[in-house]
């Protein structure tokens, strides 16, 4: 549905089926060149076994009217010759078949041969804050670094703004910072734990996070702000309300489900963003980012959403991602960022 409003605009209905279509053509005579080899395999196959079989009932023949086979002996070697035919060509189908179906399990098998990460099931904590020394990172398939020398320290409680122009890298440090991405080079440190060592879930257990490109859940609203398990309302409330999110225009609540493919209400842009702040509000985490999340909001809800965040975090560190140095303004520090790099 996102892509409606250009679909509408540029009026590329028809070039993205001609694209398809190209490209079904294409798929279309990929397969049929492969099933034409196989056939041809197989109709080899079926005919040299033919060829076996008439040789060997033709010289059972010949034997019998020489006076050298009995026909009693003529019709058990037909029924040998038979069994063995029909044995035969269901092991070349079998082996037809499973040349057919190799190519789908190839991926599967290389996925099996992937090396596992070396992480252990130990506790993490932030300790005295957190600390990225000296990290490098790139993109598999791409030579270029999006994040070169990064180092800095964040105090337990402090918050800080990563700022900078588009495509400086912010997003890609705090993914690193979060451990959802693995350094080429340097460590990050939670408390005095390098954090590629540790087992995801520890890790995540420990983290929050609010992303520009938040996911839509198609469930109830409350299990959009809580997920899993049994919710604390009050507390859910509680945060709607600093979001200025009203709560009351939804007859059922928290329980109102939301997403039209089950029946349920849909949001506006700005709604469904302040959603992916309570959710990100509502976990306890001992870390809290802010990802540019107030793109879909009016210059009012976003001034209110970074005026609550040092009291939302609670004693909590913070993060906030912005290109907008207003935003800045409320962190303890700000680290600019450009080309990858803490500038």
């Amino acid at each position: 549905r996102k892509y409606v409003k250009e679909t509408k605009i540029w009026d590329t209905s028809g070039y993205f089926l001609r694209k398809r279509q190209k490209l079904t053509k294409e798929l279309v005579r990929q397969e049929r060149q492969a099933y034409t080899q196989v056939y041809c395999y197989e109709m080899l196959l079926d005919f040299f076994e033919s060829l076996v079989h008439m040789a060997c009932i033709g010289t059972g023949i010949w034997l019998c009217v020489q006076g050298r086979l009995a026909s009693a002996e003529l019709g058990a070697l037909f029924s040998a010759v038979s069994a063995a035919y029909y044995a035969d060509k269901r092991l070349v189908d079998e082996s037809v078949s499973l040349r057919k179906d190799v190519h789908d399990v190839y991926e599967g098998f290389r996925l099996f041969d992937l090396e596992e990460e070396n992480r252990e099931g130990r506790q993490v904590s932030l300790g005295d804050g957190i600390r990225m020394e000296n990290v490098d990172f790139s993109y598999p398939g791409v030579e270029r670094l999006q994040a070169e020398g990064v180092s800095f320290s964040l105090k337990k409680g402090e918050i800080i703004a990563l700022a900078g122009e588009n495509g400086a890298g912010k997003s890609t440090i705090v993914k690193l910072l979060l451990g959802l991405y693995v350094p080429k080079k340097g460590q990050v440190v939670y408390g005095g734990t390098d954090i590629s060592k540790v087992e995801y879930e520890t890790l995540f257990g420990s983290t929050s996070a609010v992303y520009e490109d938040y996911n839509r859940y198609k469930v109830t609203l409350g299990e959009n702000i809580a997920l899993e398990g049994e919710m604390d309302r009050e507390k859910a409330e509680e945060i709607l309300k600093e979001l200025g999110f009203s709560l009351e225009k939804y007859p059922d609540g928290f329980d109102t489900m939301l997403g039209k493919e089950f029946g349920g209400l849909d949001l506006s842009g700005g709604e469904w963003q302040k959603l992916a702040m309570a959710r990100g509000y509502y976990r306890q985490g001992d870390i809290i980012v802010l990802d540019e999340p107030t793109a879909a909001l009016d210059a009012r809800s976003e001034y209110a959403v970074y005026e609550n965040f040092r009291r939302i975090c609670r004693g909590r560190t913070g993060v906030i991602v912005t290109h907008r140095m207003g935003a800045a303004r409320l962190a303890d520090r700000v680290l600019y960022v450009e080309n990858g790099r803490i500038a």
